[in-house]
């Protein structure tokens, strides 16, 4: 599970627009702010906006058949989000929540999608982006489903810590990143830290040796 984030950039996408394409969505945008553990958008919902989050971090959810929650996707400070199902012209797939408080600006859906008929390189551009989305999106189900639990943990520790280091990532978020359960990373965890991998006080989790949790995917890898 790599721990670079794919996700497109909102600071990107406007530094190859035109003045022009950047004055009109500015001009349209408004702003929102949502707290901590309340939803943006729900599953289900038309799209009507395109979402740029200029402070705290989303989490995208998708919620299994079997009643388990996915977290297949995180978006931070710069990267816009809810265009996929816009574009696509579907429904949301999944739910967006407010992993932090988070400021947002929206950006109305026709604006948008009359910016990008009007200015090609940023069409290209967004083009690209969906593109390598989805190659992450494939890369990390294949490695969800080669792995077992301890890997995907050790796994899911390494990117979740490197890609955001200053959020106090719950059991829970833990478990959703990796498609397992709460008890489940409960006690793997617990076996990460009588094999002084991780400390854990309270809710604080911090990893005591990287190189210990590689090795334990590495030899994992090895022996497949």
């Amino acid at each position: 599970m790599r721990s670079e984030n794919k996700t497109m950039a909102l600071e990107s996408l406007f530094d190859i627009a035109p003045l022009e394409a950047q004055q009109i969505l500015k001009s349209a945008s408004h702003p929102l702010f949502v707290k901590k553990g309340d939803s943006i958008y729900r599953a289900g919902e038309t799209p009507e906006f395109i979402f740029g989050l200029q402070s705290g971090m989303v989490g995208l959810i998708l919620h299994g058949e079997n009643g388990q929650d996915h977290l297949v996707r995180l978006f931070k400070r710069g990267q816009i989000f809810g265009h996929r199902s816009l574009l696509g012209r579907e429904k949301y797939h999944a739910t967006s929540y407010a992993l932090e408080n988070c400021s947002l600006l929206l950006y109305p859906k026709q604006i948008f999608i009359d910016c990008l008929g009007k200015f090609p390189d940023m069409a290209e551009h967004l083009i690209r982006c969906l593109a390598k989305d989805l190659g992450a999106a494939e890369l990390r189900i294949a490695l969800l489903t080669e792995k077992t639990v301890r890997s995907r943990v050790a796994q899911a520790l390494i990117a979740l810590k490197e890609l955001y280091p200053n959020h106090q990532w719950t059991r829970k978020e833990i478990a959703e990143f990796c498609s397992s359960t709460t008890p489940t990373v409960i006690r793997t965890l617990g076996r990460f830290e009588e094999q002084g991998l991780i400390s854990q006080i309270g809710r604080d989790i911090q990893v005591l040796n990287r190189d210990g949790l590689l090795d334990l995917i590495n030899d994992e890898n090895d022996s497949q």
